[in-house]
């Protein structure tokens, strides 16, 4: 009815998945040191589809700017900064 192709997972489903896999990466799973992450949603992310994120330089250590792809190239999530504590 929404002109979707079929169910798609709810954003805050995708952005657990997005924090689990850059804590698993970035502090080897320790999700305490999490202070923050942020970002806007971009496209619907449907169950199953492959997501890849992508992480770019960044001008200290607490910070790590990112965006998740999805299989067709088109941003999921962008703008996203996955701040760590120190």
């Amino acid at each position: 009815m929404a002109g979707l192709p079929r169910t798609v997972l709810q954003g805050a489903c995708t952005l657990a998945m997005i924090c689990t896999s850059l804590s698993n990466h970035l502090v080897a799973g320790d999700i305490t040191r999490l202070d923050s992450i942020a970002g806007r949603f971009g496209k619907p992310v449907l169950p199953g589809e492959t997501l890849t994120i992508i992480g770019y330089g960044s001008e200290d250590e607490k910070t790590v700017p990112f965006a998740v792809f999805n299989a067709h190239g088109k941003a999921a999530f962008r703008d996203g900064v996955f701040t760590i504590k120190k």
